[in-house]
């Protein structure tokens, strides 16, 4: 009988070594059951480990391959001692081998309650039921070779985060809920597919990570109301399917989402949005985005309040109207269209268009599109410069005066004419700046932007800040 594999697993900080096959002898009153490992007790005698369980150990007697993946699976996963475990099924060989692909016909976590770390096999697994992770459980695949694939018949998720409404959560609500590498495939789903993941009810300690959400037509992640401090959400990738949708949505306060690339399909026309913020105390880092009229859209419903939300490093192709799109009153067409919505207190670190949009479209493109206040800060059509901004802030309104905000740019102080011989399109909006510089301003030159400030870095004892007014540059003294 030939030697099982030696596998090592960290668990809780300790690692347990040389987990074998059960071996006749076990210590005196530990039973051995279905799929446990061994320990050694001592220098001879094994003992059961009930913390790793090995899924083929559920196969039937005709084999794992004439039975339904899920079904092996759920056997498993319904031995689980009290304080949870790993259980292993990248031992199950493919239903349909050599095709390397396995059926699924059911929700193998159904009636589970304990925790567990379910480690998937490096094939496609064929899905025709949302898998629905309870309380304290992590999926984990072996990457993009790891893929669940949604048949025609799957409705509503693929994969969801608590079950549905946190009715079957602890009293202070379902906590370390993850998934992780591997790849989720909707080439085959039908119209009733609502999402890749959906997390309704992953609160602390829940997370997606590492996951390619693959020919998409509807959103890839959903993070709902009730996953309230989730995440972060992190090294993701999307593509569409046959029609748009969101790469990710997120209706609730996260730890953030970072490291995304969104792609869609064709030249957008009718207002889509990438990745859509609707909800207060939020962040985006390193996001980039193909294909899509709106890169990062932020406070697109009909009512409530957006506040505190920073977007750090988005880029996006030239294809793109608006890198990032802040809804408000202003808006009349496009994605936030609906807005009702109070937003303030925005903060966008280095947003640009990482290609000339002159060589590759007719629509003119902006890195911000701030509807609240009417700022646009537009690309230069024919330009040969990629529009950036490094800085943009949209604070809170000034008193009840209509769109009285306070707000910063880093750029453009002032439009550069119809001509658009400068980086910046004619329709861009004059915005104050702060700028630096080593020349003492005299004699008052005229400025174009009222509200800019100018510091010479060179002032010593003569004067260091100036300000823009309408007769020209001020000395602040």
């Amino acid at each position: 009988m030939a030697r099982p594999s030696v596998r090592l697993l960290g668990l809780g900080g300790v690692i347990l070594g040389c987990l074998i096959a059960i071996l006749p002898g076990s210590a005196p009153g530990q039973t051995p059951a279905q799929g446990n490992k061994a320990v050694y007790q001592n220098s001879t005698t094994p003992a059961p480990s009930e913390v790793w369980i090995d899924a083929s150990s559920f196969c039937p007697s005709s084999g794992c391959t004439s039975s339904d993946f899920c079904t092996i699976l759920a056997g498993a996963l319904a031995t689980l001692p009290p304080s949870g475990a790993v259980v292993d099924a990248r031992g199950l060989a493919p239903l349909s081998s050599p095709s390397g692909t396995s059926t699924c016909t059911s929700d193998p976590f159904s009636g589970i309650s304990r925790p567990s770390t379910v480690l998937l096999p490096a094939y496609t697994i064929s899905i025709s039921m949302t898998w629905v992770l309870p309380n304290n459980t992590r999926l984990v695949g072996e990457g993009p070779a790891t893929v669940l694939q949604a048949q025609s018949s799957l409705s509503t998720a693929m994969i969801q985060m608590g079950p549905t409404g946190g009715s079957g959560c602890p009293s202070s609500g379902c906590t370390s809920i993850g998934v992780e590498h591997l790849l989720l495939d909707a080439s085959g789903a039908g119209t009733s597919l609502t999402s890749g993941i959906d997390n309704q009810a992953g609160q602390d300690g829940s997370y997606v990570s590492d996951v390619n959400f693959y020919q998409f037509s509807t959103t890839g992640l959903l993070v709902e109301s009730g996953a309230t401090n989730s995440g972060p959400y992190k090294n993701l990738s999307f593509s569409s399917g046959g029609s748009y949708g969101a790469c990710v949505q997120i209706d609730t306060q996260t730890l953030g989402l970072q490291g995304i690339t969104c792609t869609g399909i064709t030249t957008p026309t009718s207002g889509e949005a990438a990745i859509i913020i609707n909800a207060s105390n939020n962040s985006v880092e390193y996001a980039h985005i193909e294909s899509f009229w709106d890169g990062v859209a932020v406070g697109a419903l009909t009512s409530g309040t957006v506040r505190n939300v920073v977007l750090s490093s988005v880029t996006g192709s030239a294809d793109l109207t608006n890198v990032v799109h802040i809804c408000g009153s202003a808006t009349s067409t496009n994605y936030c269209s609906a807005h009702g919505a109070t937003v303030e207190d925005v903060t966008v670190s280095q947003a640009g268009l990482i290609e000339n949009f002159a060589a590759a479209g007719s629509i003119a493109a902006t890195t911000i599109q701030d509807d609240v206040t009417g700022t646009s800060i537009e690309e230069c059509a024919s330009g040969d410069v990629p529009a950036s901004t490094a800085t943009y802030i949209l604070g809170e309104q000034l008193g009840t005066a209509g769109n009285v905000y306070s707000r910063f740019a880093s750029n453009p102080s002032y439009p550069t004419g119809s001509s658009c011989t400068g980086y910046y399109g004619p329709t861009s909006t004059k915005v104050p700046t702060w700028a630096v510089g080593i020349t003492t301003l005299s004699g008052l030159p005229a400025c174009l932007t009222p509200g800019a400030i100018y510091s010479n870095s060179n002032g010593g004892s003569m004067t260091s800040v100036y300000v823009c007014s309408y007769s020209g540059w001020k000395p602040i003294v």
